[in-house]
């Protein structure tokens, strides 16, 4: 059933090539727009804008597991292969995001003794980000 309220945090999910990331602590997914400048000698002093590009990333932070989703991310790496990427709720019929992007940053972390191995990965897109919904 859908969220009908705000999302609770602990329901948000990156989903790598059809599996969800394991033992997330934290996710995120960043769009942004860069408008063409348009200003002339006729904009009178205003900055004028038009359409430009348009770009998307998401990252993640998790605990690691042996053999778990850090190998996935190190073999798109490893390949420079495209992996695709959805960050979405693990409620059913909630908003989605799919697309497909490259492995751009990583960094595999043993903070202290007794304490829990981490990773965060970064990932940028190419080509367009879909809305869905979460199956």
């Amino acid at each position: 059933m859908a969220t009908t309220n705000i999302l609770n945090s602990t329901n948000g999910a990156i989903t790598i090539g059809g599996t969800v990331m394991a033992e997330l602590t934290g996710c995120s997914l960043t769009i942004t727009h860069s408008p063409r400048n348009t200003t002339n000698k006729t904009s009178q002093g205003w900055r004028e804008l038009l359409e430009g590009l348009r770009e998307w990333s998401m990252s993640a932070t998790a605990m690691y597991i042996p053999n778990g989703t850090f190998n996935t991310v190190f073999a798109a790496y490893s390949g420079r292969t495209q992996v695709t990427l959805v960050f979405e709720s693990t409620e059913a019929s909630d908003d989605s995001y799919t697309g497909t992007a490259y492995f751009t940053n990583g960094t595999l972390d043993s903070p202290a003794q007794e304490d829990n191995v981490t990773f965060d990965v970064s990932f940028d897109g190419t080509g367009a980000l879909a809305e869905g919904a979460t199956t």
